[in-house]
């Protein structure tokens, strides 16, 4: 029961989080993780992985760390450092009692997207509510993708009035991804459901012929799913996103050996965007090029030893995954999106990646006997579990006060006291010192400094003091520098201060 209502919490987040920076619902991942490891210590063994497999990932946590010390942006860092710990605490309550988690994940993941199913199905004919959309469609779809694959797989396993009622899902969860809009979840769904066929199926591989041929119909025949179809084929956005891999190519090449840091793709992107207007991209939208990004190629030769270290027991046998071949399928499916989006990024998807991953690993059992080892363990997780919870518990605090201005400025005053590294909190208490400050925590954060020049000029203006108006030219030198190839920022700057670009140049 416990293992089912876990995976109940952790994969019902597909309607309650809306966002994949809201910290608070990253601390209800991470404090549940917490608290069944503790769970788990409390037991008189533990599996882990074997030293051969389990040292790389604490090579790579280790890098991760060390990447602190280089940071421009301390928050950001030790935030994502945090999900790292979390992946890791995930990987370890998988590998232990592994089955009873398989049979949780899997009633749970084919229950919500047969729910999802039912809900946007029914929403895109009567227009019930948009209640349980999320920011990013394509990441919660690309859930409801990943559902689609452990339902195609459930035809096979059951016979009457069951097997009709996963068939019937298997072809309305496909028509539901097409509806909500998005390409990445086609490449879990298709990819994966053609791994599925090719690892289980191959004698009924027409089955898969048969589906991809009826989706092609609906592509070229005139009803609202061509029209759908041919969205996804001139989407806006392809352009961008090529151009974005782009840039993140030029930012590798700038920061090759060690990375900027870990999470701090979003401060450093601006200085090589080239997409146009002021939006900012806050992932590579490609996990790959995202993480050289951050880590560098060193993160990248640590990771080759992770892959290394869980691929050679494998070795010369093709029991990759023996009877977990639907698991298999989802990760090549989620592995593909990878490449095109930052699905790893949002909770249940990573935890499916995880769980799939967890099954390649060999274990050694660890005795915990000792009274005075299960204390430190416990303590130490603790600890480590309370500080998960700050940052969740001070973005709680600010954003249910947000929409006032001066209750705002309230919260994020007393945010601060329990995350106080947090710029963004002190960009919003509406004291000048505080928005210097998160400046001197976020240098690369061109919004705070654009908000700084606002509040110089100002100044400026109140006082006609040269001082204050020099101080807001200086700000815009310095994004000016940090977003070299915004246009925008020049020509705010022009109809800012009512001068020519050149004046306020080095």
């Amino acid at each position: 029961m416990l293992y089912l209502i876990s995976s109940i919490i952790f994969c019902s987040s597909v309607f309650w989080m809306k966002d994949t920076v809201d910290y608070f619902s990253w601390t209800i991942f991470e404090m549940s993780a917490t608290l069944l490891l503790i769970h788990l210590i409390l037991k008189k063994k533990i599996l882990l992985p074997e030293k051969k497999q389990f040292l790389p990932i604490l090579l790579f946590i280790l890098w991760s760390a060390c990447s602190l010390f280089w940071t421009q942006n301390f928050h950001a860092t030790l935030t994502a450092l945090y999900k790292i710990f979390f992946s890791l605490f995930i990987l370890i309550l998988f590998i232990n009692e592994n089955l009873k988690w398989e049979s949780s994940l899997r009633r749970t993941i084919i229950f919500i997207s047969i729910l999802v199913t039912l809900f946007y199905f029914l929403n895109s004919i009567y227009s019930l509510s948009d209640f349980f959309l999320m920011s990013h469609p394509n990441l919660f779809s690309s859930f409801l993708a990943s559902g689609a694959v452990l339902v195609t797989n459930q035809i096979f396993k059951t016979k009457g009035w069951k097997q009709w009622l996963y068939l019937s899902f298997s072809i309305l969860m496909p028509m539901t991804i097409l509806l909500i809009g998005s390409l990445g979840p086609l490449l879990v769904w298709g990819f994966g459901t053609i791994a599925l066929f090719l690892l289980l199926y191959r004698k009924k591989i027409y089955i898969l012929g048969i589906g991809l041929c009826l989706i092609f119909l609906l592509s070229i025949l005139q009803n609202s799913f061509s029209t759908l179809w041919k969205r996804k084929m001139t989407d806006p956005y392809t352009q961008e996103r090529a151009q974005i891999w782009k840039d993140g190519l030029s930012y590798l090449i700038y920061y090759p050996l060690k990375g900027s840091g870990l999470g701090t793709f979003r401060d450093h992107y601006p200085q090589f965007k080239q997409i146009e207007g002021f939006r900012n991209a806050p992932y590579a939208h490609n996990e790959l090029l995202n993480f050289l990004c951050e880590l560098g190629t060193v993160g990248f030769i640590i990771l080759l030893l992770i892959i290394k270290s869980l691929m050679s027991p494998l070795k010369g046998t093709r029991e990759l995954f023996q009877n977990q071949e639907e698991w298999l399928a989802i990760l090549i499916g989620l592995g593909i999106q990878s490449l095109f989006d930052f699905n790893l990024h949002y909770p249940p998807l990573l935890l499916i990646m995880i769980f799939s991953i967890s099954k390649i690993f060999k274990t050694r059992e660890a005795q915990i006997n000792n009274r005075s080892t299960k204390i430190f363990c416990i303590s130490g997780i603790s600890i480590l579990g309370i500080l998960f919870s700050l940052p969740g518990i001070a973005d709680f605090i600010f954003r249910k006060a947000y929409p006032n201005l001066e209750e705002r400025k309230k919260a994020a005053a007393f945010a601060l006291k329990i995350d106080p590294f947090n710029a963004l909190y002190r960009s919003e208490t509406g004291l000048a010192r505080d928005l210097l400050i998160a400046i001197d925590l976020e240098p690369r954060n061109v919004w705070y400094h654009r908000k700084a020049a606002a509040f110089f000029f100002q100044e400026w203006q109140k006082t006609k003091n040269k001082l204050y108006y020099q101080a807001a030219v200086e700000e815009y030198k310095i994004i000016f520098h940090l977003a070299p190839n915004v246009l925008k920022f020049k020509i705010e700057a022009e109809q800012f201060f009512s001068l020519k670009i050149e004046n306020i140049r080095d």
